[in-house]
């Protein structure tokens, strides 16, 4: 069932993206390049795992602000600000010594601001995930005769919802960015949801298309 939610979700979110891009008349972002996120993944900040995704551009606006100089009334300044939202997809996996391995898998809407093209620009990102457990200790159940079995497969999954910001820094054409990206997420697990905490270091990659 929560498989099936999570489909559900994906193509809701893939239709929505798509109906913004076309009404939207400074949507989309350089159609030649496709970025490629690698990075460290830390659940609880101290399981170590690995993250992959990459981005669909949603919407890109340019604001100039024009304002006098305090120093000298004649003189003008202007101030440019960039705002891009992107469409996220992400897979990866993280391992907890002696509980699980975990498997988030899910989508995402971030917001990008950049101040005068400068090289670092600040952003928050909301996901959906859904996050398959599978233990790595003896697991054992009872069955309808009362033997115990060993599991060899045992785990259990659940949605999880994340909120973080993000701090990057983009290094010569922007065709690298380094990212931190610290998480707040709410998962489920057995029949209630959980506050747990995570973070991402790495960086983006944009991939040139053939």
């Amino acid at each position: 069932m929560n498989l099936k939610l999570l489909a559900a979700l994906i193509t809701a979110s893939l239709l929505i993206s798509c109906s913004l891009a076309a009404q939207e008349t400074e949507s989309g972002g350089n159609p030649n390049t496709i970025p490629l996120r690698i990075s460290y993944f830390g659940d609880n900040l101290i399981h170590p795992g690995l993250r992959i995704g990459s981005s669909l551009p949603l919407a890109r606006k340019v604001k100039v602000k024009t304002y006098r100089s305090k120093k000298s009334g004649s003189a003008k300044k202007s101030k440019t600000k960039l705002i891009e939202y992107t469409f996220d997809g992400n897979i990866g996996f993280y391992t907890q010594p002696n509980n699980h391995f975990g498997i988030p898998v899910g989508i995402g809407l971030s917001r990008y601001r950049t101040i005068n093209e400068k090289k670092f620009s600040t952003g928050w990102s909301f996901e959906i995930n859904y996050l398959q457990r599978l233990y790595n200790i003896d697991t054992y159940t009872i069955d309808d005769d009362g033997n115990i079995e060993e599991l060899t497969t045992a785990g259990n999954g659940g949605l999880a919802f994340t909120l973080a910001p993000m701090l990057r820094r983009s290094f010569g054409q922007k065709n690298m960015v380094a990212f931190v990206k610290p998480m707040i997420q709410l998962n489920k697990y057995n029949h209630s949801y959980n506050i747990n905490y995570a973070a991402e270091f790495g960086i983006s990659l944009n991939l040139r298309k053939k």
